[in-house]
């Protein structure tokens, strides 16, 4: 999704973000839902939906926070206070 996202095919990249959360979660990979559901954020903040973009960010910090990852974490902090 992220090659996609910075190329500015935000259709594939949405596609792609949203089966790497199907994946995810049947995989039970909190951590990697997180940065799913950030990518998504990503692309929702680039249509100027910012409610979509608090949703998908909140939710991508609180499972980064379930799974202990602290870097993941910060990012999604700083981008929540870009948000902001």
């Amino acid at each position: 999704g992220n090659v996609y996202r910075i190329l500015g095919k935000s259709g594939e990249a949405k596609e792609n973000y949203n089966h790497a959360l199907i994946v995810a979660k049947e995989g039970g990979s909190k951590w990697s839902e997180a940065l799913a559901l950030r990518g998504l954020g990503i692309l929702s903040l680039r249509e100027n939906d910012y409610s979509q973009t608090e949703i998908l960010y909140k939710e991508s910090h609180s499972l980064f926070k379930k799974s202990h990852e602290k870097t993941g974490e910060i990012k999604i902090l700083i981008d929540l206070g870009d948000l902001y």
